[in-house]
């Protein structure tokens, strides 16, 4: 069952099969400068000489809507701040690294000495270990960043600028993207998995939620599973060997653009209706095929708001008016919900996409997505 809240123009899709939510509010300040702050929205991002703060985001590129979605989502937020069009342009800035870990942290460099540190950071890493030398990094320059992941055995709270990481709860995605494609598959079949990068958190995450979810359905066989290092040519590529090699009745891509890849081989072979796909992101093409039947259904983490909130949490923090030193791991180390996506429920969520969320209100009323992490919980 699933329950859908529409909230100031932002869509939430609440898989009532999760646990609730616990431990809401009471993380971003409730001071009175901080709510002088709420009540003057433009003071917000602004540093003590009255000039806007850089915002920016670390992303492996722009070439996947998922991470267009984030930027987009960062930009709305810059608006709602105040910011012009011209400034929008000027003081939100995506940093590319391309799969590089070196580039990184050379980016964030490059642009503290560009800003003479009037910047914050988030940041989608290429692997969760790269985060420790860009904590330490950012410890050394008083840089306030936040993270989406995290090393398993590292504590955000040792560090003194990392305000908090958040994981996209890829366990549990992982579980409802095989589920609802067992389903589908009416409980039996051979099963493929277009996989991503080997050691990728996303990656780990995502199998063991479909390990979870194989031990429920036994009449379903894996009879396969490929590195696509989430490239949509290479799940082409490697579905289209994999569809003449196998009898396959269902595949998972472990995102849309690799489940998209995997499509177009499923197209090729004639075996739309035949083969069953699922994905993971919510991105406008995986949607369309949803809408279309020739896939099953897609996984969001909403990263337009994510991608906000993040922005948002390091803001606060850099104005002194988030207190999140004071709060422990299970506080500043947390995941968020995921939101499954069926053909059902496609035309309430692009609707709700059309009109950006109110970020400041919802921010500002304390609103703290996600379930907590206790100490020893990893990412």
């Amino acid at each position: 069952m699933k329950k859908v809240l529409m909230r100031s123009g932002a869509l939430f899709l609440i898989v009532c099969t999760l646990a609730a939510i616990a431990g809401c509010g009471g993380v971003f300040g409730t001071t009175a400068a901080a709510a002088a702050t709420q009540a003057n929205a433009t003071s917000l991002g602004k540093n003590e000489n009255g000039d806007w703060i850089y915002l920016c985001f670390v992303i492996r590129s722009l070439s996947n809507p998922y991470h267009q979605q984030a930027i987009e989502g960062i930009r709305n937020f810059a608006r709602q701040l105040g910011m012009t069009e011209e400034e929008v342009a000027e003081y939100v800035q995506p940093l590319i690294y391309d799969a590089s870990s070196e580039k990184m942290l050379q980016d964030i460099r490059t642009w503290n000495e560009r800003t003479q540190g009037n910047l914050v950071v988030g940041i989608d890493p290429a692997q969760v270990t790269d985060l420790v030398a860009i904590a330490q990094y950012c410890d050394q320059e008083g840089i306030y960043w936040a993270s989406w992941e995290k090393p398993l055995g590292v504590n955000v709270s040792d560090y003194d600028y990392w305000v908090y990481a958040m994981n996209m709860d890829n366990f549990t995605a992982g579980y409802h993207m095989a589920k609802m494609l067992f389903d589908k598959m009416g409980g039996k079949g051979n099963v493929w998995i277009a996989a991503g990068l080997t050691g990728h958190s996303a990656r780990i995450g995502r199998q063991a939620g479909h390990d979870a979810a194989f031990e429920e359905y036994p009449d379903i066989n894996l009879v396969g599973i490929e590195d696509c290092r989430w490239e949509r040519t290479l799940a082409y590529n490697t579905a289209s060997s994999a569809l003449v090699a196998f009898e396959i009745d269902g595949i998972i891509g472990q995102s849309d653009p690799m489940a998209l890849g995997v499509l177009e081989a499923i197209r090729e072979k004639d075996l739309i209706g035949k083969v069953e796909l699922v994905g993971n992101n919510a991105i406008p093409e995986m949607l369309a095929a949803i809408r279309r039947g020739e896939a099953v259904g897609t996984i969001s983490n909403d990263p337009v708001f994510q991608a906000a909130m993040t922005i948002y949490a390091t803001l606060k923090a850099k104005a002194g008016e988030h207190d999140f030193r004071s709060l422990g791991e299970d506080l500043r180390c947390w995941k968020s919900d995921v939101f499954v996506l069926t053909p059902d429920l496609i035309d309430e969520y692009e609707a709700a996409l059309e009109e950006p969320p109110d970020y400041l209100k919802l921010l500002g009323e304390d609103m703290y997505l996600g379930k907590n992490l206790g100490p020893g919980v990893g990412l």
